[in-house]
C-alpha cells in the first residue's frame, strides 16, 4: 500500500514531498521492522519509541512516524511529525487494513467491573443463533473457537485492526470487545467503528492512572460518543444515570437497564440460587421469563445489558430466549469447584472494592454456614483500594484470610500491611498467609458443611507475578489438587 494512503486524514509535516511510496507494514517495536515498513515512535510511561527510530531504520524502516525530529536526518528517509503518534498509529493501522471494523457488528463494554461476563453472555447467544464472533478481552482473545495471545484487556490499535481483518478473513461478522479507560484514553479505539456502547458500573479503580474518578468516568464516557446504533447504560449505577441522562440530552440513542426502577429493560421476580438465576425480563410492555446457569444479582445486571445489546443489534425477543438456551457459567467469575464436603468453593476475579463486596454478598444469600474469604490486592496498583477491601471482607465474610495476590514488583507482605490497615488487629477471624496457595489450602482445611469459600482476585488467571516473573499457580487447580490429597509444587 502506498504511503499517502495509509496517511490520508491525518495533519503531519513530513520532510519529504515525494509520499508515493510503497509500504509493507506497520510496527511500533522497532524489533518488528522489516524492509519497507513504518516505524511509529511512541512515548510511552516506560519507554520512549523515539530512542529506537535509529535501530527501526537499520532493520528496513523507511518511514517514521514520530512526535519530535531528531537532530541528524537519515538520507532515504521519510519523517512524519504529528501531535500525536498514538493516534497516528491508530489511523494508519486503519487504513492499512481498510477499516476493518466497519465491516463488522462491533459492542464495545466498559465500565469497573462485569465487563468479561457480558463479553461471554452475548458470544454464547450470538453463537447459539448460529453468528459467528469474535472477542478481545480480558479471559482471552478469540475468532470462532480458535483462541489468540493477549496481554491487555484492550490491546494496541494496530493488534485490534489486524485481529479484526483476521475475523473478516474466516467470515466472523460480531466483535465483543471489553473496551478498557487506558484503552480510550491512549486512543487504541480512537478508529474502531463501535455500534453499541455497553456501560456496567464505575467504581473505585486505576486511579494510579487516572488519578481521580472524575478523569476516570470521562475516560469511559468517550466509548458512547462513538456508537452509531446506541447504548446500554446501568441506571443503577451512581456514573451509569450520570451518564445515561447525559448522553439523552446530548440527543445520544441509548437505553437503560435496572433491577432497582423501571427502565427500557427491567428484571422483575429474581429468584437466586446456588446454581443459577431466574427472571422476568420487561422490555416493550412484552414480559419474558429466564434462566442463567449463574448465581447472583450482578449476573442478572449483565444478562440484561446483554440482552439490551442483541435488541440494539436487530435481534427480537424469540431470539433472546433462544440465545439463552445457549449461555454457560463465566470462567473465573464465581466459578464454582465441585466437591464432595458439602462446602461451596468458589473462584472469581473480583480484585476491587465494589467486586469484592458484590461477591461476598451473593456468596452470602446461598450460604447456611460460615463466609471464608480468601483475597490479597494487586502490586504496583492503586493502594488506597487495599485497606478498603480488608475492611469490605472482614465486615463480610466470617473468616477472611489476607494473602498474595499479583505482587509484580512490590514485596507481597508491604500489600498485606496496606490491606491490614482497614481491619481489626485484634480480630482473630483474621488470618495472614502470604502464600497464596497454602492460603487456599488452609481454607479448605478449616471449612465444615454448609460454609463457602470465596477465593478472590485471581479468577481465570493461570499465573501469579512476582519480581516481574510469571509462575504457575491456578486458583482450581490448587483447590482440585488439594482435594484430591495431591501434592502442590
Amino acid at each position: 500500500m502506498k504511503l499517502k494512503a495509509l496517511i490520508q486524514g491525518m495533519s503531519f509535516e513530513a520532510n519529504n514531498e515525494n509520499l508515493d511510496i510503497e509500504v509493507n507494514g506497520i510496527a511500533y517495536d522497532s524489533r518488528k521492522i522489516k524492509d519497507e515498513y513504518i516505524f511509529v515512535a511512541i512515548k510511552g510511561y516506560v519507554v520512549d519509541g523515539h530512542e529506537y527510530i535509529e535501530s527501526a531504520i537499520d532493520n528496513g524502516a523507511k518511514t517514521i512516524i514520530l512526535e519530535e525530529l531528531p537532530s541528524i536526518k537519515r538520507e532515504g528517509v521519510v519523517y512524519i511529525k504529528v501531535e500525536d503518534s498514538r493516534k497516528a498509529l491508530s489511523l494508519v493501522s486503519c487504513n492499512f487494513f481498510d477499516d476493518p471494523s466497519s465491516k463488522v457488528n462491533v459492542i464495545g463494554i466498559t465500565g469497573t467491573n462485569g465487563k468479561s461476563s457480558i463479553c461471554h453472555m452475548i458470544n454464547d447467544g450470538i453463537k447459539g443463533l448460529g453468528k459467528s464472533t469474535g472477542v478481545l478481552g480480558t479471559i482471552g482473545n478469540f475468532i470462532g473457537d480458535k483462541k489468540y495471545p493477549t496481554e491487555v484487556t484492550t490491546p494496541e490499535s494496530f493488534e485490534i485492526h489486524s485481529f479484526v481483518n483476521d475475523m473478516i478473513e474466516l467470515e466472523a461478522d460480531n466483535l465483543l470487545m471489553e473496551v478498557s479507560s487506558h484503552s480510550l484514553d491512549l486512543a487504541r479505539v480512537e478508529d474502531i467503528k463501535f455500534d453499541v456502547g455497553v456501560f456496567t458500573n464505575l467504581t473505585r479503580d486505576h486511579l494510579d492512572f487516572h488519578n481521580t474518578m472524575e478523569n476516570y468516568y470521562q475516560a469511559k464516557k468517550k466509548l458512547f460518543t462513538m456508537t452509531s446504533k446506541g447504548n446500554v447504560i446501568n441506571i443503577d449505577d451512581e456514573y451509569g444515570k450520570r451518564l445515561y441522562d447525559e448522553l439523552i440530552a446530548e440527543g445520544r440513542k441509548s437505553y437503560s437497564y435496572s433491577i432497582n426502577e423501571k427502565a427500557d429493560f427491567y428484571a422483575d421476580n429474581i429468584v437466586l440460587k446456588s446454581t443459577g438465576t431466574n427472571f422476568t425480563l420487561v422490555y416493550d410492555e412484552k414480559e419474558l421469563d429466564l434462566y442463567i446457569p449463574i448465581p447472583g444479582r450482578i449476573y442478572v445486571y449483565n444478562a440484561l445489558a446483554t440482552i439490551a445489546s442483541y435488541i440494539v443489534l436487530g435481534y427480537d425477543l424469540s431470539d433472546v430466549k433462544k440465545a439463552f438456551e445457549f449461555i454457560s457459567p463465566v470462567k473465573g467469575r464465581l466459578e464454582s469447584v465441585d466437591n464432595d464436603r458439602e462446602i461451596s468453593i468458589l473462584v472469581d476475579y473480583s480484585h476491587t472494592p465494589d467486586s469484592l463486596k458484590n461477591v461476598l454478598l451473593v456468596s452470602r444469600e446461598f450460604t447456611d454456614g460460615r463466609l471464608i474469604s480468601v483475597f490479597g490486592c494487586g502490586g504496583n496498583r492503586d493502594k488506597t483500594k487495599r485497606p478498603i477491601m480488608g475492611r469490605i471482607s472482614e465486615e463480610l465474610a466470617d473468616i477472611s484470610i489476607v494473602t498474595s495476590d499479583n505482587p509484580r514488583f512490590e514485596e507481597a507482605n508491604d500489600i498485606i500491611d496496606d490491606i491490614l490497615e482497614g481491619m481489626d488487629s485484634n480480630d482473630e477471624n483474621v488470618i495472614i498467609e502470604p502464600d497464596r496457595k497454602m492460603a487456599i489450602e488452609k481454607a479448605i482445611s478449616i471449612s465444615k458443611a454448609g460454609d463457602s469459600i470465596v477465593i478472590a482476585g485471581k479468577g481465570h488467571e493461570d499465573y501469579q507475578i512476582i519480581k516481574g516473573v510469571k509462575f504457575h499457580l491456578d486458583d482450581r487447580e490448587v483447590v482440585e489438587n488439594y482435594l484430591k490429597g495431591g501434592i502442590n509444587d
